[in-house]
């Protein structure tokens, strides 16, 4: 794979993986080591992080199309090695958050998959991926535990910064949602025939609304930033919400003619990634685990 042609998203739009195939298995533990470096990088990488959650559903028995997408997604990190998170001392200290969901994507157990991504002014600190626990029975219960989720993540913040800046945050912190029925359903604390059903725990950010430590605000779909950390995104909109949580870092010419605290910055931060396997590991790695009469010609795959 180091001659692969990158791509320009981590999974495809129209691939579906399910955990029931009868196509021929890999070795199980190569994959969980490849996907486990992945998992690592999500932490400064969340628009990977949707498609690393769905390989790492399949770490037990691995097939030949789970391992197709985990090279996927090698494909468009070595085309985007430049992509990264980069924080500015004049940003906004404003806390405010993103909470998506997709609906029953799993073919496997018809469960949805939550998604959150916390920005403090215009950079992302924080965010998450995982599937709901329960089956949703409608978009809209989706969504609303997906609000619960981004809620409880909201007040770990919030203590976080309270703790830093030394006082309690006084406005309530805003959540963005796109879906009208899920925020009236947040909003209004009162048992319905559509809404009775719903677990108890994902109630929690009723509480906080009415506290004010959590307002619920209603986002057209076009600039819903969470969506892509539930669902594979067209690369033109995925280009889009990855610009506005990630930023490119300066090219290494650029850093020669930088101010030393600049070049002290990057060493820091050079230090404090010696834990991430490079990907040279990586694409060995993969390569192990191609062997006849699987097609590894790194074209093979190309979209």
């Amino acid at each position: 794979m180091e001659q692969c042609n990158p791509c320009q998203t981590p999974m495809p739009t129209n691939e579906v993986l399910k955990l029931k195939n009868d196509e021929e298995t890999v070795d199980a533990s190569t994959y969980r080591s490849i996907v486990g470096s992945l998992m690592y990088l999500t932490n400064t990488r969340p628009n990977i992080s949707n498609a690393v959650n769905i390989v790492a559903q399949f770490m037990h028995k691995p097939t030949r199309s789970h391992l197709s997408a985990v090279n996927r997604i090698l494909r468009y990190l070595k085309g985007t090695t430049d992509l990264g998170l980069l924080y500015k001392h004049d940003d906004s200290s404003e806390l405010h958050g993103y909470a998506d969901s997709d609906w029953g994507s799993n073919l496997d157990d018809r469960k949805s998959t939550s998604g959150y991504i916390f920005m403090l002014g215009s950079k992302s600190i924080a965010w998450g991926v995982r599937k709901q626990p329960s089956v949703a029975l409608s978009t809209t219960e989706a969504k609303y535990m997906a609000l619960s989720s981004a809620g409880c993540e909201c007040i770990w913040l919030r203590q976080i910064l309270s703790e830093i800046k030394g006082k309690e945050e006084d406005a309530p912190t805003s959540i963005l949602c796109d879906n009208t029925s899920a925020i009236f359903i947040a909003k209004n604390p009162i048992t319905q025939r559509r809404s009775k059903h719903i677990d108890l725990r994902f109630h929690f950010i009723w509480d906080q609304i009415e506290k004010g430590v959590i307002d619920v605000t209603h986002c057209a779909s076009e600039v819903q930033l969470a969506n892509i950390l539930t669902k594979a995104l067209h690369r033109v909109r995925f280009a889009d919400r990855a610009a506005r949580s990630s930023q490119h870092l300066p090219p290494c010419s650029a850093l020669l003619t930088a101010p030393a605290s600049v070049h002290s910055h990057c060493l820091r931060t050079a230090r404090s990634s010696q834990q991430l396997p490079p990907y040279s590991a990586l694409v060995t790695a993969t390569a192990s685990m191609q062997h006849a009469p699987y097609n590894n010609n790194p074209h093979a795959n190309s979209p």
